[in-house]
């Protein structure tokens, strides 16, 4: 049987990846998806201004923190 990492940086890597998933399928079915501002404001984001999720990965994949010379 295989044991489940539950380091700090594991969850919260588990969570971000399921709300990944909860607003590709938001996208995908046509549905707005509200976010909070800096001031705490609720920010409706159209389907059509979300990110789609293989581009946010690929985006997250390239960036200097994902890049093996770090």
């Amino acid at each position: 049987m295989s044991q489940i990492n539950f380091s700090p940086e594991n969850i919260s890597q588990i969570f971000q990846e399921a709300v990944d998933e909860a607003i590709e399928q938001h996208r995908l079915n046509g549905q707005a998806i509200v976010v909070s501002d800096e001031q705490g404001l609720a920010i409706e984001i159209q389907p059509e201004n979300i990110t789609p999720l293989a581009q946010k990965r690929k985006q997250t994949m390239s960036s200097p923190k994902h890049s093996k010379a770090n």
